[in-house]
């Protein structure tokens, strides 16, 4: 289990990555668009931005279906990821089962919450999974998001709406981070200037037994919207993210394997493919 501490959202320590002050307000800033039980949200694809991030809280056990459901007159292929608040895959869904759904909409049914806390579920396109598309789309896209049954949770005043464990980390910092069967999602949180070029890279750990050679990295702004990300990069499978800083304030980065979504069909942990240690450097200038 990963360590963590309360600090507006959860954070944690690992390796040689080092905690990093925070103030509430900074993190807070960070506000994903909220799902509520039997309520639909309409979102729009647009530009290269082909990946959005949908937050809800939940209780332990609450059994939850979200569904993607594409504009009819789109040809995009909903993908869509529920994950939990330390980077479990909870489930994923490509196609629909359900033969009254829309052809190519997605569906999670009744995935059950392994904890109290807030879930973030990934909607995106299957031809737009592993990292952002240089191609622009020619005119914006829209889909619809249902999520239902997730309990009502009550948030204390003062607290953010959404807390998940992750790190924190300034720029300049590097350090080796380990994604598990368990948890293979890594969230990361941290601070840009507007303006600044931004770059994410992920690279070889060395002395480790359990090396991860095949990473990806995405990144988010504080509306949810995936910004920048890549699988592999060059001739080797480490994964780079580069992007310049549209506002001054607060941003979350995804590190992980190409692997990830697989954690939910996986039942023993050593047929998983997508764990083990990796190092990563964030610099802005």
């Amino acid at each position: 289990m990963r360590k963590f501490v309360l600090l507006g959202i959860l954070l944690v320590l690992i390796s040689s990555l080092s905690m990093v002050s925070a103030q509430d307000d900074d993190l807070n800033t960070i506000v994903f668009p909220s799902l509520v039980s039997g309520e639909t949200v309409v979102g729009t694809f647009e530009g290269t931005t082909t990946m959005r991030l949908y937050a809800f809280n939940g209780l332990e056990g609450d059994e939850v279906s979200v569904t993607m459901v594409q504009d009819e007159e789109s040809l995009i292929d909903p993908f869509i990821v529920l994950l939990g608040p330390r980077g479990e895959v909870i489930a994923y869904n490509d196609d629909s089962e359900d033969e009254d759904d829309t052809a190519l909409s997605s569906a999670i049914v009744d995935a059950e919450l392994p904890a109290d806390g807030s879930y973030l579920v990934v909607a995106t396109t299957l031809a737009d999974l592993r990292g952002v598309s240089e191609t622009e789309l020619e005119e914006p896209v829209e889909y619809e998001i249902t999520m239902e049954g997730a309990s009502e949770v009550e948030i204390p005043e003062g607290e953010s709406p959404i807390q998940l464990a992750g790190i924190q980390v300034e720029a300049g910092q590097s350090g080796s981070l380990e994604v598990t069967f368990a948890e293979p999602v890594y969230y990361i949180f941290f601070m840009a200037e507007e303006g600044q070029t931004v770059s994410i890279e992920t690279s070889e750990a060395a002395d480790t037994e359990t090396p991860l050679g095949d990473t990806m990295v995405w990144v988010f702004d504080r509306d949810g919207n995936r910004i920048a990300g890549a699988d592999d990069i060059d001739q080797n499978l480490f994964a780079s993210a580069e992007f310049e800083a549209p506002y001054t304030g607060a941003y979350m980065a995804f590190a992980t394997s190409p692997f990830f979504y697989f954690a939910a069909d996986v039942e023993d942990e050593e047929e998983f493919l997508g764990a083990g240690v990796f190092n990563i450097a964030i610099n802005a200038e």
